[in-house]
């Protein structure tokens, strides 16, 4: 797969810089080529064409957001596209444990344990926000992090 990074394009799927299913060479240099067009049109800032394994699996979206008064919301519900559907995700105030995957998200023990210390991960680097989308639970009981979009508080200040 090939995506287009830049600091101008936050949400590369919905500006068309994601491009999936890349099986021959031919494909991959089509994308190449289609990615450096957008990104010299569209994206302000510089950007990069980053290549990555393509990955399969349940794509979920877990995301976190620091509160300065109320503290800490955890969001877990369907990733990729369906992320934007209106309730998809269901948010909790942290800290969020095995337990309280499970109860929001139909996965086995596992995935619930992957997911936490996922969310645990996100509470170490303790950003204002941060959206993993997708995420992507695996066979063998992992969650991979396919994209990530993090915010600190000094980022989401001078944009307000």
């Amino acid at each position: 797969m090939l995506k287009l990074v830049s600091p101008g394009m936050a949400h590369k799927a919905r500006h068309g810089g994601v491009r999936l299913h890349l099986w021959t060479e031919e494909a991959v240099r089509t994308a190449f080529h289609d990615l450096d067009v957008l990104g010299r049109t569209a994206a302000a800032g510089g950007f990069a064409v980053l290549v990555e394994r393509q990955l399969s699996g349940i794509e979920i979206f877990v995301g976190r957001v620091r509160h300065p008064r109320l503290g800490v919301l955890v969001g877990i519900g369907p990733g990729g596209g369906d992320v934007e559907h209106e309730g998809a995700v269901r948010w909790q105030w942290g800290p969020v444990g095995p337990a309280e995957v499970a109860a929001v998200l139909p996965v086995g023990d596992a995935h619930a344990q992957a997911i936490a210390a996922l969310v645990a991960a996100m509470e170490s680097l303790d950003p204002q926000t941060i959206e993993t989308n997708p995420v992507f639970l695996t066979d063998d009981g992992r969650a991979v992090v396919a994209d990530a979009l993090v915010e600190t508080a000094e980022e989401m200040g001078a944009r307000s």
